[in-house]
């Protein structure tokens, strides 16, 4: 039996999603997104962290040989407003209508290729996202050294063994997430490979080789899930 193809447009979009699930930050296909109004479907609906805020894209992914026309800036607007999500992108390759382009003007609806926003978007999203590490790992730190204070202050009756295992935990976790934080500081100095913490192994020592900052940000994510569930 031979496989069904997708259209072009439906693949488009398949492509466009990957892309940025690729470059680390989660996407999903035929996406609801609930509005104020109305319940919305878009193509792609993006969302990711950074600096402790959370972000919400809706990705549209026209696929037609026109150019698109202003009627398609003022549907995602709505969608847009209605939602509340802090960015709309419609990405087409066959350009936009001049009116498409003063409709979008001075909103939050960005009109771009797909080529462009893989070329230009890239760096830019995993800078965002591993600054946004940098300050998550700062932020930990000060948490294990509040919880082991607060912990100490607690131990009861035989404190000296209980004290002298809190410190020796908050002090490995430390360590733990100073060489992430030396990890991704090298990754946006652009000094990769670097050395993290094996996710699976968190209390054997044991450590992973990252060549690439996609893998970096998989383990880092996997890595900031265990310590926050230690503290």
């Amino acid at each position: 039996m031979i496989a069904r193809r997708d259209p072009p447009w439906k693949q488009f979009q398949k492509d466009v999603c990957r892309f940025f699930r690729r470059i680390g930050l989660r996407a999903s296909e035929d996406a609801q997104l609930q509005g104020a109004r109305a319940l919305h479907k878009v193509d792609v609906l993006v969302r990711f962290t950074t600096f402790g805020v959370g972000q919400t894209w809706v990705v549209e992914c026209k696929k037609h040989r026109r150019r698109i026309c202003k009627a398609d800036v003022e549907t995602l607007k709505s969608i847009v407003a209605d939602s509340g999500v802090d960015r709309g992108l419609i990405l087409s390759d066959s350009g936009f209508q001049p009116a498409a382009v003063s409709a979008a003007r001075r909103s939050n609806v960005q009109l771009t290729s797909f080529d462009k926003i893989q070329v230009g978007a890239e760096p830019e999203v995993r800078r965002l996202v591993l600054t946004g590490y940098l300050r998550r790992c700062r932020k930990l730190s000060d948490l294990i050294v509040s919880w082991e204070k607060v912990v100490s202050s607690r131990v009861g009756p035989d404190w000296m063994h209980k004290e002298a295992r809190v410190a020796k935990g908050a002090m490995e976790l430390l360590g733990i997430v100073s060489i992430l934080q030396n990890a991704v500081q090298r990754a946006l100095d652009g000094k990769m490979p670097c050395v993290v913490p094996a996710p699976d192994s968190l209390d054997d020592a044991k450590f992973s080789q990252i060549n690439d900052v996609r893998n970096l940000m998989k383990a880092s994510e996997m890595l900031f899930t265990k310590i926050e569930a230690k503290v």
